[in-house]
């Protein structure tokens, strides 16, 4: 039996082996630049070169899907669609810039840092949300094509991912601006007034008025998830549950104030059609017009749209459904200590609230001190 002094030496060794290998890999790897091709072929055999790049990210989400959160699956087979487009497009471009004929489709060869690091610096210098979301979706695929022996640098014992270079954007150490009142009046007005759904678009942007997650966790609410007072002082919330959300903190129940309240009310009682589906325990809240379940690229789009109608209503605002988390967060900390926003949010880091919401102003800091905030009255919660 070996002693724990040995044991203790055997593992810093293997360790130092290990890094050594991994290392001298990645650097086989940058100055070959070509993916190897595995001494031993496994079960699943090395993708030809000549491989459409659509059929591998189809591939690499159909092997994920069970594995990813459907909050983290869905945009990220979102990213890989557009990324497809994007890249097409993007070396398309180039090869005119260049004069010479671009051959396309996309292949496997062609999913190179280099050139994915072309839409990357694109996106970036645009939307560092969107550059941000595809670089990680692409690293994801180069990772797992690695890990599959499919395509690959280096050692056939410690694959490297090809694009192991691709820079990620960081994260903007602060989230986006805050709506203002006359611009969230302005908003408020744009949905209200929408020419074919308007009590549909005022429910649902006064859900994302609450922080909710615009994309994945409002287009996935049950109509058992929303909880509307009964009575006087009942409480109405909603119930966000742990396979609808982005982290284990992300499940929780979102308390409702009046304006969700009267929207929720008015689209379910004058506006939203019958269900046209057969699996009533999780009929969603939100249903296109013909009464189905909305499809996540279904929900994008409609978005867009809403995103359009809002700067025809008024050219000044550049609407993101996303922004109304980071001016839910701003609000609450008026009110609220940063252990319940958290709870309300979905997080649990207090860093968070700093990101989304940046420093509280020096005037809110004072009011508060000045006038203390009177105990609240007991509520019950809405059965």
């Amino acid at each position: 039996m070996p002693s724990a002094a040995a044991i203790a030496r055997n593992q810093r060794r293997n360790r130092l082996v290990h890094a050594s290998l991994v290392q001298e890999a990645g650097e086989r790897g940058m100055r070959s630049r070509r993916p190897r091709v595995p001494s031993t072929m496994p079960a699943k055999p090395m993708l030809a070169p000549s491989t459409p790049l659509d059929l591998v990210f189809a591939d690499y989400l159909a092997d994920v899907e069970g594995t990813l959160r459907a909050l983290t699956f869905q945009p990220r087979k979102s990213h890989l669609h557009v990324l497809h487009d994007l890249l097409d497009a993007k070396l398309h471009e180039e090869a005119r810039k260049e004069h010479r004929m671009w051959r396309g489709p996309l292949t496997l060869t062609d999913f190179t840092t280099d050139n994915v690091n072309l839409v990357i610096k694109d996106l970036k210098k645009a939307h560092i949300y969107d550059a941000r979301g595809k670089a990680i979706a692409a690293r994801a695929v180069g990772t797992w094509l690695a890990t599959k022996r499919k395509w690959y640098f280096g050692d056939e014992r410690f694959p490297v991912s090809v694009l192991f270079e691709l820079p990620i954007p960081p994260m903007k150490a602060k989230g986006r601006p805050v709506y203002r009142d006359d611009e969230l009046a302005s908003i408020r007005a744009a949905a209200s007034s929408h020419p074919t759904r308007p009590h549909f678009h005022n429910a649902a942007h006064m859900i994302d008025e609450l922080g909710v997650r615009a994309g994945f966790e409002v287009m996935t609410l049950r109509l058992r998830d929303v909880h509307l007072p009964k009575r006087p002082g009942d409480v109405g919330y909603i119930e966000i549950g742990e396979e609808n959300t982005k982290t284990d903190a992300g499940a929780r129940q979102v308390p409702l104030e009046a304006r969700q309240v009267i929207a929720l009310r008015t689209y379910l009682e004058m506006e939203r059609p019958r269900y046209a589906g057969d699996d009533s325990d999780n009929e969603p809240l939100f249903l296109t017009r013909d009464g189905s379940a909305y499809q996540y690229s279904g929900w994008a789009s409609m978005r867009r749209r809403f995103k359009e109608h809002v700067a025809r209503v008024d050219p000044t605002i550049k609407y993101q459904a996303s922004r109304n988390r980071g001016t839910r967060t701003a609000r609450l900390r008026e009110k609220l200590q940063d252990s319940e926003i958290k709870q309300i949010m979905g997080w649990s880091t207090d860093g968070m609230i700093n990101r989304y919401a940046g420093e509280v102003p020096l005037e809110t800091i004072a009011k508060k001190l000045s006038h203390p905030s009177p105990r609240a009255p007991r509520l019950r919660r809405a059965g």
